[in-house]
């Protein structure tokens, strides 16, 4: 992965009000790193007190996962596709709550990667002014054909 566009909407599905992450800031073939300012695209998230709650550290995490394999699948001519958070292990969220103009740099590292036929694994960071404030190791799965999968597994 040698280029790569710092908009997040060119490799995610996502989109307002669900596109959390501002903005891609390096990609390699290992790793991604993002950056999102808390503001009003993560109004759903707000809380009664006007903070918003840790475990959005988590989809902050699995949307730089998402950036990560929506660049591998552009080089290959593949538009944003449908992913699933499987799993969360060793998730430790340092800081409690969040609130309006915090700016965090998520940086994830490819354990592996199954392609569509198997689960894949990230190590996630979430930094503050370079301090981590959160991290985890996500599992996550994306189908070759979403249709089929749902088809397949839900019907």
């Amino acid at each position: 992965m040698s280029s790569f566009c710092c908009d997040p909407s060119r490799y995610l599905p996502h989109r307002t009000p669900m596109l959390l992450i501002d903005r891609v800031l390096a990609a390699d073939a290992e790793t991604t790193r993002c950056r999102v300012t808390v503001s009003e695209q993560c109004s759903l998230f707000r809380q009664a007190d006007g903070s918003y709650p840790n475990s959005l550290f988590i989809e902050f995490m699995a949307q730089t996962v998402g950036v990560f394999a929506g660049i591998r699948d552009s080089e290959s001519g593949i538009g944003p596709r449908v992913g699933f958070l499987l799993g969360s292990r060793k998730v430790q969220l340092h800081k409690k709550k969040l609130a309006e103009g915090d700016v965090f740099d998520i940086d994830t590292r490819c354990l592996f990667f199954g392609q569509e036929e198997l689960p894949s694994q990230f190590e996630c960071r979430v930094l503050e002014n370079n301090t981590e404030v959160a991290s985890a190791v996500l599992t996550v799965y994306r189908p070759r054909d979403l249709q089929e999968f749902v088809r397949t597994n839900f019907a």
